[in-house]
């Protein structure tokens, strides 16, 4: 069974999201190249996704990109978000816009211990739904999850029209399945991999 997974996983078309736009206000600096244990925070997000996702695509605030290609190179694709500092829901919009691939991965440049195995499973899960992601402490988590990009398209462009400004308002747009604590636990996937980096150590 596990391997049948292994195969279906390979033959997916995925792309990965990487939010990496904020203002980083709280650590005082450019969180996602910031370097952490000799590389940059993001580097560690971007290996989470290796195995999975065909494409990376970067969405950076207006006159960064440049700090990233230096130190990535063709590695990654990056967008600038048309509306910086309003919200992880502006710059996935625009982001999902490049995406062709049929399932996407969203996640947070600051999550360094973030692992394969959570997005293996999160891709495993979502079987016919639109969305699968994890619930921690009763909440669902949609900036880690997994996607329909179709889906995911329509449910930010959605929530946008509707005047939201809150990544979960597109919960209500979208057939989603979480996965819960026990479940991760049961997979290996430690509560570590959800611990964010908010403040330069």
């Amino acid at each position: 069974m596990r391997r049948k997974c292994e195969r279906a996983l390979k033959d997916r078309s995925v792309a990965g999201i990487i939010l990496a736009g904020g203002r980083s206000s709280r650590f005082g600096r450019d969180k996602a190249l910031f370097d952490f244990q000799g590389r940059p925070l993001i580097a560690y997000v971007m290996d989470a996704f290796s195995g999975t996702a065909r494409r990376i695509i970067v969405s950076v605030s207006p006159g960064r990109a440049a700090s990233f290609r230096e130190l990535f190179g063709d590695s990654i694709e990056l967008v600038e978000d048309d509306s910086p500092f309003e919200g992880p829901l502006f710059g996935i919009a625009k982001a999902v816009e490049m995406v062709s691939e049929e399932f996407v991965l969203l996640a947070p440049c600051d999550m360094p211990f973030l692992d394969r195995a959570l997005y293996r499973l999160l891709l495993m899960r979502i079987e016919e739904h639109e969305a699968a992601m994890p619930i921690l402490r009763n909440y669902h988590e949609p900036i880690i999850g997994a996607y329909r990009t179709d889906s995911l398209r329509r449910a930010a462009v959605t929530a946008i029209s509707k005047g939201h400004r809150k990544l979960s308002s597109i919960l209500a747009e979208l057939d989603v399945i979480g996965v819960s604590e026990l479940e991760l636990k049961g997979a290996g996937i430690d509560h570590i991999a959800f611990m964010n980096i908010d403040a330069q150590p």
